[in-house]
C-alpha cells in the first residue's frame, strides 16, 4: 500500500507498507554480547570496537550559532520564526 500526503507547508510525503512472511533463522549455540556507548557505537564481548560516525558533528557550529541568534529574538517576531525553520 502506498499513501501520498502533503503537510500544511506544501511538502509531499510518501508512505509505503510492505508485508512479507519472515523466514525463521536456524538455532545455533553462538552468541555475542554488545555494549552500546557514546564514544564507540558499540563494543562486542570479544573487544571489537566500532567507532561512532558522529553524523551531527559537522553541524554543531552552525547549530550553536543559530541557537544564539534565536535566543536574541523575540518569540512572536517574524525573524525568530525564520531562525526556527533553518
Amino acid at each position: 500500500m502506498i499513501v501520498k500526503s502533503k503537510d500544511k507547508d506544501g511538502r509531499d510525503f510518501v508512505s509505503m507498507l510492505y508485508e512479507f512472511e519472515p523466514k525463521s533463522m536456524p538455532v545455533t549455540a553462538k552468541m555475542v554480547g554488545i555494549d552500546l556507548g557514546l564514544k564507540s557505537l558499540f563494543i562486542t564481548d570479544i573487544g571489537e570496537k566500532v567507532d561512532n560516525p558522529r553524523q551531527t558533528k559537522r553541524y554543531e557550529n552552525k547549530l550553536a550559532y543559530l541557537q544564539r541568534q534565536l535566543a536574541k529574538k523575540k518569540k512572536a517576531v517574524k525573524t525568530a520564526k525564520r531562525y526556527v525553520r533553518k
